[in-house]
């Protein structure tokens, strides 16, 4: 059975050969068509395994799968697509869980070299790992490698529908992705239903609330992550149905991500773009959480509305109210290395400089510095006392190269940057 809430069901059939008349009284039973990238009525008598379903009542309602052989044993799936830019599926497809048990997706994806998922019990397949399943807020939560947001575990209740992504280009638009399948068996089960592992190391936690509805986008360090998508340790963002629920996730040039993965030595300073989708015009706050993160990373928050950088390690909580509903270029999160270790040599020094949208930023380690910039003849062009921590400095300068100085007592950093 499955239990009702505001935004509907999705839900997969238990049962071998499901009856749809499960579904009689509701607003509709729907299933998504990958070919044309939209939902369709199903107007068949009978449910397909496997296969994801949404429907709703005009009441509340529980959906009593009874009638029928509970399935077990081995199912496969493996009429996945990814059609063309004109219907606008980029691979995504609705799946479900097919048993009257939880499945822990851990048990069913692995990884290979590329990055793409395979079942650990069968053959490669083309399928992104990365799983997505609604919440009873009429948003979506993401899982990937042992993390998850909104507190989705990777574990997927029994009877419940999740997206999952074929990570292949099409050849024929309408035919079926070769070569790209899900495989259960009753090794992933879990008996009773139940929440598993601890969440990994290295992670940041990033929520957005209106103290009524709320979400979260995580960022993880990790040794073989890049900059770019990988599919072993990112999960794309889907936008929630709720329309006044806020939303929030990192930028990248593939797109909206709400699980980042980037490398995890962080050998230069790293800065991701932080975008939020706010329904109301009521005030919103940003809350992190850093406990997991190493204690010798900082994490900054930019907000250029505001020309502010928080410290979400001293000051976890930010609060703040848009200027409008949609902003991809108000927020910026930057990560440094907190390198507080006693240098021998006193002309070194472990403070980073770096530029980004045409600013300059420095993440002092010092107590106090003097940070002089000079053009390449030599001519001092901008002068000034900083203080611990980051800070940055909107120089108003012209595109080009210059040297930068930054002088405390025992040490100095001298570096030369482009500002563009």
């Amino acid at each position: 059975m499955a239990s009702s809430n505001a935004y509907g069901w999705t839900v997969s059939s238990p049962i071998a050969a499901s009856d749809s008349s499960v579904f009689n009284g509701s607003l509709g039973a729907y299933f998504y068509n990958p070919l044309t990238a939209a939902w369709k009525l199903n107007d068949s008598t009978k449910l397909k395994t496997m296969l994801g379903y949404w429907t709703k009542f005009s009441n509340n309602k529980t959906l009593e799968f009874n009638h029928g052989v509970l399935n077990t044993g081995e199912l496969p799936y493996t009429n996945f697509y990814r059609t063309g830019y004109l219907s606008g599926n980029f691979g995504w497809n609705f799946m479900g869980n097919p048993y009257p048990s939880a499945i822990d997706w851990d048990l069913v994806v692995g990884l290979d070299t590329n990055g793409g998922a395979y079942n650990k019990f069968k053959d490669s397949t083309l399928l992104n790992s990365p799983i997505h399943i609604s919440n009873n807020d009429g948003g979506y939560n993401s899982y990937n490698n042992g993390i998850g947001t909104g507190g989705f575990d990777g574990i997927i209740p029994p009877a419940t529908a999740f997206w999952i992504q074929v990570n292949k280009d099409y050849i024929h638009a309408t035919d079926p992705i070769a070569g790209a399948r899900l495989i259960f068996d009753n090794s992933v089960r879990l008996h009773p239903s139940g929440s598993k592992k601890s969440t990994p190391a290295d992670i940041l936690r990033l929520s957005i609330s209106d103290n009524n509805l709320s979400d979260e986008a995580i960022v993880r360090l990790h040794s073989e992550a890049s900059m770019d998508f990988d599919p072993a340790y990112d999960a794309q963002k889907m936008l929630a149905e709720n329309e006044n629920m806020p939303q929030l996730y990192t930028l990248i040039s593939e797109g909206m991500l709400s699980i980042n993965s980037i490398p995890g030595d962080l050998s230069s300073p790293v800065i991701l773009p932080v975008g939020v989708i706010t329904p109301a015009s009521a005030a919103y706050k940003f809350t992190a959480d850093v406990t997991s993160l190493n204690g010798g990373v900082n994490v900054y928050l930019e907000d250029r509305a505001s020309n502010s950088l928080t410290d979400l390690r001293q000051q976890p909580v930010y609060s703040f109210q848009p200027a409008g509903t949609e902003d991809n270029d108000r927020f910026t999160l930057h990560l440094t290395t907190a390198n507080t270790a006693i240098n021998s040599n006193i002309s070194e020094s472990t403070t980073s400089v770096y530029t980004y949208d045409g600013s300059m930023y420095i993440n002092l380690q010092e107590e106090n510095a003097v940070l002089k910039v000079f053009n390449l003849f030599g001519q001092e062009v901008y002068n000034k006392q900083i203080s611990n921590g980051l800070t940055k400095h909107n120089l108003n300068l012209a595109t080009g190269n210059y040297i930068v100085n930054v002088i405390s007592e025992y040490k100095v950093k001298t570096e030369k940057v482009l500002l563009r």
